[in-house]
């Protein structure tokens, strides 16, 4: 389904410190980002849509690091903002929606 934003559909994935990850660049300019390497999750972009991703990504690493510094110091976690629609399930959760 797409919407008014572009997006085509929706998915979860999980990336750790070992996730393979991938990428091409084609003649056109269309950027294919593949996690998980082939059959993987696959994210095609051009490069604004690129840069867009980065400066989000950015301010969410520095938002994780300021939590784990947070709970490093002792602090509880679940004191951070969640805008998850309902209940949280996850104690500590912050999420930004830009």
């Amino acid at each position: 389904m797409e919407t008014d934003s572009g997006v085509e559909v929706s998915a979860w994935i999980e990336i750790g410190a070992s996730t393979h990850i991938e990428y091409d660049v084609f003649d056109d300019g269309q950027i294919e980002l593949l996690v998980g390497g082939r059959g993987g999750f696959e994210l095609v972009t051009t490069e604004q849509g690129l840069q867009n991703l980065l400066v989000h990504l950015e301010e969410v690493l520095r938002a994780a690091r300021s939590a784990i510094s947070r709970n490093d110091e002792g602090r509880a976690t679940n004191d951070l903002p969640c805008t998850c629609p309902g209940s949280c399930p996850t104690p500590g959760h912050l999420r930004r929606r830009c």
